[in-house]
């Protein structure tokens, strides 16, 4: 049988035809596999750059964490890592004309309107009071001593002061204290108008009893009923502290000028402290700390439910106080209220008389006590806190640190050895004096989130993958519309580094 030669050349052709098409396919195949090779290259080499890019920013933040930010030498911005609730701590040199002296057991109420704090009397060097008042403008960092018509002529020290409103213009509300040049104690009230810079003298409008004088007291002021609550303190007669004049809470009306005496239920045995602080929330008065019969110095809390007219003393024992860190026993301490849920307790003296720097977060709902670690705040006592709730930042004003002034002795505060990499250039001092230095402690916000819109990382500084990342294990095959959105999802934002450093 023979063959047809033109049926073997269409054979042939057939073949031909279909290995190059084989061939073509195959190369097509090769080419897709090495694309899709590459497409997986970049998005690793995306990823790891982006991996290199965080460790290298997070090797600078670690480089940069514990370096002052300067400002004409005048601001020093240190970070805080070592709690979430607070910030950035700054330590500001003041100016003035006239430098305002250290002193202790003085007052301080900062203005709203004028963005200034002002501060009232306190304890000289050798015990002498200061009868002048000065006010540290923080826009402008300088100090500035009242000059009026009306000379401030009254001397205390161990009073205390609230910022009132009345007509819509904000006052001090000044009471009590000790008049070292007089050898006396007051029960005197004072009404400083920050507007004219002068203060009267309050005219009790009541033929009721009225509080004794008295000194190391504290008072808190009650917006909603225009009334100072006054409670506590001491006129170094044993006698009269543990009466009813002193066991009472004082309420005194700024609109009618008229003095209240509560009696509360219990009567605490030893009277009520002395050198303590006082927190007014909801009606309720959180009274922490003090000393007792002069010389005991206490932890105890205790609730002052004035609508009730009641005191109760807090049980340490409960379940919740064993969560956290109970305060030891201490007085002239400083307190301010964070937020409707906490307040803060610093500084004060121990009952072996020394100074201490540690602070004390009060959590009202859950009934616990946490100590928490501030870097460089010296040990103070005498001293003063004051919150600025609109921009959350605190200030700690003046103080004593043993009975000694910092800017007289010029003491220098050691700072503990896990912040000795913040001050290397003093070894591990620095000098601080204090209304020439101020401290400005910038609180986070509750609950805070500072993140960019639509990022999902954690916090700053944190480089764990964000929840719910879609990123594939090795070697997953995805099609194309995954591999564009393993992709996105591995382009993470990056968040903003905060530093306060900028001074008007």
């Amino acid at each position: 049988m023979s063959i047809n030669n033109d049926e073997i050349k269409g054979e042939n052709d057939k073949n031909e035809i279909k290995e190059i098409k084989e061939i073509k396919d195959d190369s097509e195949e090769k080419e897709q596999e090495k694309n899709e090779i590459k497409e997986v290259k970049e998005i690793i080499v995306d990823d790891e750059e982006e991996e290199n890019e965080q460790k290298k920013n997070k090797i600078e933040d670690e480089s940069k964490k514990d370096e002052p930010y300067f400002k004409d030498e005048i601001k020093k911005v240190y970070k805080i890592d070592s709690t979430p609730l607070f910030k950035e701590i700054s330590i500001i040199k003041t100016k003035a004309k006239v430098n305002p002296p250290n002193r202790c057991y003085l007052t301080a109420e900062y203005s709203q309107k004028n963005n200034s704090i002002i501060c009232i009397g306190g304890s000289e060097d050798n015990c002498n009071q200061y009868n002048k008042i000065t006010e540290y403008d923080i826009s402008k960092n300088f100090w500035n001593i009242w000059k009026s018509d009306n000379q401030l002529g009254f001397e205390l020290s161990g009073h205390t002061s609230n910022l009132v409103v009345l007509n819509k213009e904000e006052k001090i509300f000044v009471f009590g204290g000790y008049d070292n040049w007089k050898h006396e104690f007051t029960a005197q009230s004072y009404l400083i108008n920050i507007k004219e810079k002068n203060y009267e003298k309050i005219n009790y409008n009541s033929n009721n009893e009225l509080p004794m004088p008295r000194t190391y007291h504290s008072s808190n002021y009650d917006i909603k009923n225009n009334s100072v609550y006054i409670y506590g303190g001491t006129d170094m007669n044993i006698y009269h502290c543990k009466g009813d004049n002193f066991q009472a809470l004082w309420k005194f009306n700024l609109i009618e000028k008229i003095w209240n005496k509560i009696d509360l239920e219990q009567k605490l045995p030893d009277g009520p402290p002395r050198g303590h602080t006082s927190i007014l929330i909801n009606d309720k008065l959180y009274i922490f700390g003090g000393t007792i019969l002069f010389r005991k110095f206490i932890n105890n809390m205790y609730i002052i439910f004035i609508k009730e007219k009641k005191i109760e003393k807090i049980d340490y024992n409960e379940e919740s106080f064993k969560k956290g860190v109970i305060p030891p026993p201490m007085a002239f301490h400083s307190a301010a209220l964070i937020d409707e849920n906490k307040f803060l307790i610093h500084g004060g003296l121990n009952k072996s008389y020394n100074a201490m720097n540690t602070c004390y977060i009060y959590y009202i709902n859950e009934k616990k006590f946490d100590k928490i670690l501030i870097p460089l705040i010296p040990k103070l006592f005498g001293h003063k806190i004051v919150i600025n709730s609109d921009i959350n930042k605190l200030y700690i004003i003046g103080g004593m640190d043993n009975f000694k002034y910092f800017g007289d002795e010029k003491l220098i505060y050691q700072i503990e050895k896990d912040e000795d990499n913040l001050i290397n250039e003093n070894d591990g001092e620095y000098k601080f004096f204090p209304m020439l230095n101020i401290l400005e402690i910038f609180l986070n916000k509750k609950d805070e989130k500072e993140k960019l819109e639509g990022d999902t990382t954690t916090p700053e500084g944190d480089t764990r993958e964000p929840e719910g990342d879609t990123t594939t294990p090795e070697g997953d095959t995805k099609t194309e519309e995954n591999k564009i959105n393993i992709k996105k999802s591995n382009k993470r934002k990056r968040w903003k580094k905060l530093f306060y450093v900028n001074i008007n």
